[in-house]
């Protein structure tokens, strides 16, 4: 495919999720416009994203991309959750999920556009500190639905650096 048919390709892509987006905020009950204006981050975090793996002949920087794609996903998650629970305080320690973005988009663009490994090492920590922080505040100081989460991110964490110390300790 040529280079300008794969522009049109994610013109015509994102021009079809807008179009998906504002029918479903007709026909779905209950929803409006006010409670799921966050979407609008996912549809500018797939532009992001498309580039990529549309052109892949610029692998070797393209897959930077995955950084803002990351930070913008993550914001839509955030305020989808804000605008639909209403729970706004959550913001006091959110921000934290920024920063784990940026390392989540790290190990993708890293992965993805085989850069050095100490780049995916860097994502990797950059991902789980913050993500570790948000879950020991949410734990303490979160709503009901985060108080569920926090723990389970804490476990899960918790059990994924036993087995990987156990991995390391037996080769």
């Amino acid at each position: 495919m040529q280079i300008t048919n794969r522009s049109l390709v994610v013109v015509g892509g994102l021009l079809i999720g807008l179009g998906v987006l504002f029918l479903a905020l007709n026909f779905v009950p209950g929803w409006s416009f006010g409670k799921a204006w966050p979407l609008i981050f996912f549809l500018l975090a797939a532009g992001f994203v498309t580039p990529v793996f549309v052109f892949p002949m610029y692998r070797q920087w393209i897959g930077a991309l995955f950084i803002p794609a990351a930070v913008l996903l993550t914001l839509g998650l955030i305020f989808l959750y804000n605008s639909v629970n209403g729970d706004w305080s959550v913001w006091a320690y959110a921000w934290l999920l920024l920063i784990s973005a940026v390392g989540l988009g790290l190990m993708a663009a890293g992965s993805y556009s085989r850069w050095s490994r100490s780049v995916v090492d860097a994502g990797l920590w950059l991902l789980l500190v913050p993500l570790g922080l948000f879950a020991l505040f949410g734990a303490l100081f979160g709503g009901p639905q985060i108080k569920v989460i926090a723990p389970v991110l804490l476990l899960a964490g918790g059990v994924a650096l036993l087995a990987r110390s156990m991995r390391r300790t037996a080769s």
